[in-house]
């Protein structure tokens, strides 16, 4: 998954609320290529969500 500019915070790493939509993203193209999912008819709810932090991702980063 490529980052985007709009990505970074002014300390040049990844703002803590991007990898959830890095995670939304991820998981949409699983179920597009795993079993072809039609969003249109069923849709996932995701209840909750939670992350721990390890490390940052930086804008030098691959």
């Amino acid at each position: 998954m490529e980052t985007r500019f709009a990505d970074f915070d002014m300390l040049g790493h990844v703002n803590n609320a991007i990898y959830f939509t890095y995670i939304e993203v991820a998981r949409t193209k699983y179920w597009n290529n795993a079993i072809s999912w039609n969003w249109r008819e069923t849709g996932i709810v995701i209840a909750q969500a939670s992350m721990e932090f390890i490390n940052p991702v930086l804008i030098e980063d691959k």
